[in-house]
């Protein structure tokens, strides 16, 4: 137990796709397709986050929106183990992450900050 030093690099696209259905509802369908490189021992991983967002633009410039994001993450060397400890050859962890978000967005000024 103790903490490590993590240092490496990532490399990302994130395209985005909206689409307004009139000046108040849209929707935006996104991506977030990154890979991670880091320095030992932490393992490199490869993630793959498509979303989709539903936003409602209110009055005084304000806005309610609510997300979803299921997010694919692929470890290149990040071993399984056996419930006895041992590494089980030819596997690497994988994990799938959901995640919700609503967030409301209120201005309350005038000069809309």
């Amino acid at each position: 137990p103790g903490t490590t030093r993590a240092a490496g690099h990532t490399f990302s696209l994130k395209p985005k796709l909206r689409y307004n259905f009139n000046p108040q509802l849209w929707a935006e369908a996104s991506g977030d397709f990154a890979r991670q490189l880091f320095d030992d021992p932490l393992p490199d991983y490869w993630d793959h986050a498509p979303a989709l967002t539903v936003g409602w633009n209110l009055p005084r410039a304000s806005q309610l929106t609510a997300t979803y994001t299921y997010t694919w993450r692929s470890f290149d060397d990040a071993r399984l183990f056996s419930p006895t400890g041992e590494v089980l050859p030819g596997t690497n962890r994988r994990l799938r992450l959901q995640r919700i978000e609503l967030r409301w967005r209120q201005r309350w000024d005038e000069g809309k900050r």
